[in-house]
């Protein structure tokens, strides 16, 4: 039986949190800043591209855990965040950002 991903506790915050690193892992400086530009632009556009990022890796944590309806909103909003907050600033397009806990 699956466990309940509980989004009150740390530790299942955490897994959260890993999936949008997994995620968001490798991405180019190009592609944060189209999809920085998608997300003034469609954000049903966004919604979808992001969504193809992260559903694998959670599809990989729903093997062990329950996935309840609260719990993409919350990963699609951090996985906004992190996007928005990245420096890419003076780096080359090319430039890999590599995301990891820690």
């Amino acid at each position: 039986m699956k466990k309940e991903l509980n989004i009150q506790l740390d530790t299942h915050m955490e897994l959260i949190q890993e999936v949008a690193f997994k995620s968001l892992d490798g991405i180019k400086v190009s592609e944060i800043k189209e999809l920085r530009y998608t997300c003034k632009k469609d954000e049903i556009a966004f919604f979808n591209k992001i969504k193809l990022k992260f559903i694998l890796h959670l599809g990989f944590l729903g093997l062990e855990y329950k996935i309840t309806h609260e719990v993409e909103p919350i990963l699609f909003s951090y996985i906004r965040y992190l996007l928005h907050e990245l420096p890419v600033e003076n780096l080359d397009s090319d430039d890999k950002f590599h995301l990891s806990i820690n």
